[in-house]
Parts: C-alpha cells; structure tokens; sequence
C-alpha cells in the first residue's frame, strides 16, 4: 500500500510536469519516522555532500565518498563519469556532457546554485555502490533515508535506476548478508525530474555495529544513471511494547505454560520478525534477537507498536538440547501496542519413556508361564500415544494378555493379542505415570531357552532423550519336568 501510494504521488508530479526547467517539487516517503509518529533524533553520517562553486565537480572534493563506494570518481573538470563512475556537483548545468541528462539540476538539500549531490554513471553489473560501516546503540529504533533523481530526460528505452538499501546488522546478520529494507523499484524518468526519498525504520537489535548498503538493482549501460543527496540515519523515537514469554517443557502437552513446568536452558536465540504485512519471507526484517536467561526466559524492550510482527525461536541453535522438538506453532503472531507487553512462549517436548521385562528364570516343560512389562515415563513431558509391544517365543502357545496396575494418571488402552504378538498403545502416560502388562501363555513340553524382548516407542513427534532403556529382555529355561518321567 505504501509503495503503491508513493507511485501514484510520482505519477501525479509526472503529469503535472512541464518539459525543462529546474527540479521539479521533491516527494518525501510514506515510511519515515515522523510518518510513523516518532521522532527523529541526530543524524549519524553527514550524507549531505556539501557546498561548493563550480558548475562541474573538481578533483574529489570533500566531502566525497572516498572508500564508502566502488565507483571512480571522474576527476576532469568537464566531468563525464563513465559506467562505474561517479561525481559530486553543485549544478549539471546547460552544457550537460550526456545529451540524455537534464539540464539546470540542483541539490536537494537546500536547492541553491552551491548545493552539492552525486550523480552516478551506473555499472554495467548490479551490485553494491555504497557501503558504510557505523556505531550504533543496540535494541534502538533507527530511520534510514535517502533523496535520489533519475537524471535521464525523456527518452524512450533507456535503463532505470531500481535501488535498495540493506542494512547488516554486525554480530546478529550473517557476514555478506544483511535485510533489504527499503526498495525504489524502477524510478521512471520524468519532465521535469524530481528528487524523491526513501526511507525505512528498523531496530538495531543486540548490534552495536551496523553496515549500511546500497544496491543498485539494475545494469548499466544505456541509462540508469541516477543523482543522490542527503543519505541519512538516525534514532527514531517511536510508540513501544515489550514482547516476553518462555520456551519451557509442555509437561502436559497442552500447549500452554503452566506453573511448574520447567524451562529450556540458557543462551538460546529468539527473534521478533516484522513480516512487512506480506505472507513471504522475502521482505521480513528480523527487529530484534534476545536469548534465555537459564529459566528459558527471554524478553525485548523498545519494540516499535503497531507493525505486523511474529516471534520465531531458533530451534536449530546448538543449545537447544538435542532430543527435544518444538510442540507449539513458531513464528507466533504479537501484536505490540504501547506500553503493554505482548507474551509468545514456546512449549518442548522429550519424553523418557522406560521398559522393564520381568518372567521366572526357570519353568518345566508343559507349565504355565507369566511375564510383566513395566512402563514408566520420568518425564520431562507426558508420552501420551506411546506404543509398546512384546513378540512372545513361538514355543510359547495359548498366549493371552491383559494391562493393570495404572498409576500416576496412565491409561493402559487396549491390548492386542495376534498369535503371540502382543502390543497396545497407551493414550495416557503423563510424567511419573506407570502401567504394568501382563503376558500368559504354556511352557513347551521339550527342552528350551526362551528369550524374548518388550520394547517402548514415544509417539511421532516427541523425542526421546535415552533410547536404551527403550527395550528389556528375559530368558527363561524349560527343563523337561520329572513329572513326565515314568520310573520302573
């Protein structure tokens, strides 16, 4: 919506304009602080470019852009920066070296004959032409802006300039990464021209170091030549919440933290996300990157009221520990108004569901014969929907089974019986829960070993953190009983 209302307020100036004369009047952004009701504080980069005299830029006058750009500075008084160079003037003036440019173009900054700006002949290739590194205060709201022409007059099928600017955030955005967070799309030419700003707020979060870039989208080549003036970054004040919550065992697995359910541990990262109001993830700014304390508590200060945000925990963290899985949605949707403060927690789950097999050592041939599985979960979450199973010997015949002794709030279920597999889910294991199974059947008549194994499965979803005390097994000898001896 704001960048269709912005195009339209281009359009209208497009309309409106007549062919030559001076700059026609400039357009500011929709996204501003003070368009979004803050206020702005000092500027930190002195992007202004300066006064000077002298229709045609001399030989790197100061202020320039020195290492902040890639671009050659066209050091010849008649200055005709070529592809991949640039220029910093006070005028174009009548006698502009490119029969395409406008004529009589002055700075934005105060629109007189001794304001500087910088035009740029654009690269062939697209990529950075700007780029600063600065100091900033961390968890703080700042606007980034700049004001920029397209200085090609009206002519059919040349290249237009398509910037953006991207902000790395040092220590929270990866190395050569960084959050586009303000794009011009295509800036179309017009008669007269007219600078217009662009402009974004976002937060440092836990940086204290920012790089500020420019992109060029486009090639260069025929067009897409550009002037720029008062890049700016600043603090901006704006109506805040606060977002906390936890990332916590679901005990339960209810989906909602309850007292006593204990938390994650210390140092994993949570990110409060701006979706920008669109279902991609292409335009998200991450705003903000806290981590727990060792309670698995997190939470974010200063976070600007009224955008579109979601919570997302970084579950791929190497502090998460390794056999827990995310039992909650992520990416939850806050909504932060001022002076309150929005809750998103996280619920885990990890379940160490146990097996105990018990049956005799010995049993004569031709007998009755009992075995008990014995289910425990010590937790940390409930291990509803587990699944146990035991694959009597084939030796064994008349097999029955039946499940009892629940405790701690477990339900046994039913328990099936195939031939001589024997197996049951249970829809309740909570934590500090047992059930006990008990298996039936007749010893054979010959002799034997008889080892068979019970084994204890968590339902999909929930890890289990110790997998080897998910099976227990026994062995039970048939000695021919004397009964069956005759003695003469």
């Amino acid at each position: 919506m704001k960048r269709t209302m912005l195009l339209t307020a281009l359009l209208l100036a497009m309309a409106n304009a007549h062919a030559n004369g001076p700059p026609g009047p400039p357009v500011p952004s929709p996204d501003t602080c003070s368009a979004q009701g803050g206020v702005v504080g000092a500027n930190l980069i002195d992007g202004t470019f300066g006064t000077g005299s002298g229709t045609y830029g001399e030989a790197a006058p100061a202020p320039g852009l020195g290492t902040q750009t890639t671009y050659l500075y066209a050091p010849w008084v008649s200055y005709r920066p070529d592809d991949g160079e640039y220029v910093i003037v006070n005028a174009t003036g009548p006698d502009s070296p490119w029969s395409t440019w406008h004529s009589q173009l002055l700075g934005h900054t105060t629109g007189l004959d001794d304001d500087r700006f910088a035009v740029f002949n654009a690269s062939i290739e697209p990529g950075t032409f700007y780029s600063q590194t600065l100091t900033v205060a961390p968890n703080t709201n700042f606007e980034v802006s700049f004001w920029v022409m397209n200085v090609n007059s009206n002519v059919n099928d040349l290249l237009l300039p398509n910037l953006a600017t991207v902000i790395r955030r040092v220590g929270v955005d990866p190395p050569g990464g960084g959050v586009v967070v303000a794009t011009t799309g295509d800036i179309p030419e017009a008669n007269p021209p007219f600078w217009h700003q662009y402009a974004a707020v976002f937060n440092s979060a836990s940086a204290t170091q920012i790089e500020l870039r420019l992109d060029n989208n486009s090639s260069g080549g025929l067009g897409n030549d550009f002037a720029l003036d008062d890049i700016a970054l600043a603090p901006c004040t704006l109506a805040a919440g606060a977002i906390a919550g936890t990332l916590y065992y679901d005990a339960n697995l209810d989906g909602a933290l309850q007292a006593g359910e204990p938390g994650l541990p210390a140092n994993i990262p949570v990110q409060i996300v701006d979706t920008r109001g669109t279902p991609d993830t292409g335009d998200d700014v991450i705003v903000g990157t806290t981590q727990t304390d060792a309670s698995g508590h997190y939470a974010f200060a200063n976070i600007p009221a009224g955008a579109d945000y979601v919570v997302h925990a970084v579950t791929t963290d190497p502090n998460v520990p390794a056999d827990v899985a995310l039992h909650t949605p992520n990416d939850v949707a806050v909504t932060v108004t001022s002076g309150s403060q929005a809750a998103a927690d996280f619920g885990f789950v990890s379940a160490d569901v146990q097996i105990v097999k018990q049956g005799p050592a010995s049993v004569g041939g031709g007998q009755p014969i009992t075995y008990t599985l014995t289910i425990t979960n010590p937790g940390p979450t409930a291990a509803d929907g587990a699944s146990w199973g035991d694959l009597v010997p084939v030796e064994i015949t008349g097999v029955s089974a039946f499940c009892g002794s629940e405790a701690g709030g477990a339900v046994c279920g039913p328990v099936q019986v195939n031939g001589n597999d024997v197996s049951g889910t249970l829809p309740t294991l909570p934590v500090g829960g047992s059930v006990r199974i008990t298996i039936e059947g007749i010893t054979p008549a010959a002799v034997a070993i008889l080892s068979n194994t019970g084994t204890v499965t968590p339902a999909s979803g929930i890890p289990d953190p110790d997998e080897d005390n998910n099976a227990s097994t026994t062995s039970t000898s048939t000695p021919v009983s004397l009964q069956s001896f005759e003695v003469e």
